[in-house]
């Protein structure tokens, strides 16, 4: 995601790191739907049972945790919409996430994974009735990305990250447990590739073929990262661990970091330039030599994203823990 939201030229984003104009899936489309089936694969992971069954995480603990989510991703937009709060958008990717762990994390914390695969099958089924026979006027550009239409098909999208959780704790291990979260993830990336003949793929939309299409992507990838030998974790792996620790953290000082630095800070002759301005346009663009374009465009979301997970290690290093 630091990679994606971070370009030197938003004119010249490498074709990997765009979003679908409106129809189809990019690798760039699948960082966000990642969050979110990890997020459900995290859940069952990580909330303390009962012996009978029952979830024994307070409701009340969930709402903070959602609410701060949802706090910290209005006050990032009020910043980036500083001083112009006419232009405040109210929604944005930690709104999603923090509304999608709600509900969720709810329903996965008091009903049985057969009423996960219900509702998550009748979310995506009646997503599609409401958008695609009620409601077509909203099947069009532009739309808010991040908006209301967007989020049953997303809490359908955590609960079944939940389902994949919940194996990974009845499972055995090695093949056992990978093949078949391979295989579900095959599956489900086939049956959204499947339905977007009737059923495009949108992101904005968050269509079910979308989410079918992502989860499956996800789950592979994540059987694929099971598999590999535990030395890796001490490899190149480390920078991608300390990241994974402070996510939440990380991404918020980049995103304030991103709006400093497109600010025009920097008095010049014709008025103020912007740190990014001269970080990319005077020197990264010229050395790379492409008039600012893909190449050097995406070499500086790469190198912004290093940083930030120099940052991480360096929290590592010290056993620093972020808030």
């Amino acid at each position: 995601m630091l990679v994606v939201n971070n370009p030197g030229n938003w004119d010249a984003v490498h074709p990997w790191l765009q979003h679908a104009p409106w129809h189809g899936s990019t690798p760039a489309d699948l960082v966000f739907p990642a969050f979110v089936v990890v997020m459900g694969v995290a859940l069952p992971l990580s909330e303390r049972r009962l012996a009978d069954g029952e979830a024994c995480v307070p409701t009340a603990r969930l709402l903070r945790r959602a609410a701060l989510l949802i706090a910290i991703g209005v006050a990032l937009n009020l910043v980036a919409a500083w001083p112009h709060l006419s232009a405040l958008r109210w929604t944005g990717v930690l709104q999603r996430l923090g509304l999608v762990y709600a509900v969720g994390g709810w329903m996965v914390a008091r009903w049985p994974p057969r009423a996960w695969a219900a509702v998550a099958a009748a979310l995506l089924l009646g997503h599609w009735i409401l958008l695609a026979a009620l409601a077509p006027s909203l099947a069009q550009p532009p739309i808010d990305p991040e908006g209301w239409h967007g989020l049953p098909t997303s809490i359908a999208t955590v609960l079944m990250g939940a389902l994949a959780g919940r194996w990974l704790l009845t499972a055995g291990v090695g093949e056992a447990r990978t093949l078949p979260l391979a295989m579900s993830g095959v599956a489900a990336a086939a049956s959204g590739l499947a339905w977007s003949a009737a059923w495009p793929m949108n992101k904005r939309l968050w269509t079910g073929s979308f989410a079918l299409w992502a989860t499956g992507v996800v789950l592979i990838v994540l059987s694929a990262v099971m598999r590999l030998p535990p030395t890796a974790a001490t490899r190149w792996a480390r920078p991608m661990l300390a990241l994974g620790r402070r996510a939440l953290w990380l991404y918020v000082g980049a995103e304030l970091v991103r709006v400093a630095i497109d600010r025009p800070w920097i008095p010049t002759a014709d008025g103020a330039s912007s740190v990014k301005t001269v970080l990319f346009w005077q020197w990264l663009a010229p050395a790379v030599g492409d008039l600012g374009g893909p190449g050097s465009s995406a070499l500086f979301a790469v190198l912004f994203a290093a940083g930030w997970a120099g940052v991480a290690l360096a929290f590592d290093r010290r056993r620093l823990v972020a808030p």
